[in-house]
């Protein structure tokens, strides 16, 4: 968080603040661009009007931007497809920090729902303990 462009750690000082965009000045100039798009080409909030998650003194101002493209109208669909396609490997081929594997944005939670619609969903077994107590108090005998 930074207040007048200057880092905090003052969570109290932070709420009124905003966040440091990424990436240097293309992270700035990308972060302007969607203010722009989603606040003020959708007539919600301009930078700055936007009402902190805590402010719950009205509206909040966010505003939402949905853009779709017909790529047919750019290039063909097959041709697009197979770029996307290298780029995404291309990135998946990078060497990561971690030496593990690189993931695309939602690929972890794809995995995830996967291995749970496989394998369920796993259930500490406190957890599964005071479930028991609470049926057995309030429904009566529960087989969990």
């Amino acid at each position: 968080m930074t207040i007048g462009g200057l880092p905090t750690e003052d969570a109290h000082a932070a709420l009124k603040g905003s966040l440091a965009p990424i990436g240097g000045p293309k992270g700035a100039g990308l972060s302007l661009i969607i203010d722009l798009l989603t606040g003020v080409l959708t007539g919600t909030g301009l930078t700055g009007e936007v009402k902190n998650i805590t402010d719950i003194s009205g509206p909040s101002r966010t505003g939402h931007l949905m853009i779709a493209f017909d790529v047919s109208r750019f290039i063909s669909p097959e041709l697009f497809k197979s770029s996307v396609d290298s780029v995404v490997a291309n990135i998946k081929a990078m060497p990561s920090a971690d030496g593990g594997p690189v993931f695309m944005p939602g690929e972890m939670e794809a995995i995830g729902a996967e291995r749970r619609a496989r394998d369920g969903i796993g259930v500490p077994r406190d957890i599964v303990d005071t479930l028991r107590g609470l049926s057995v108090t309030y429904l009566g005998e529960l087989r969990l």
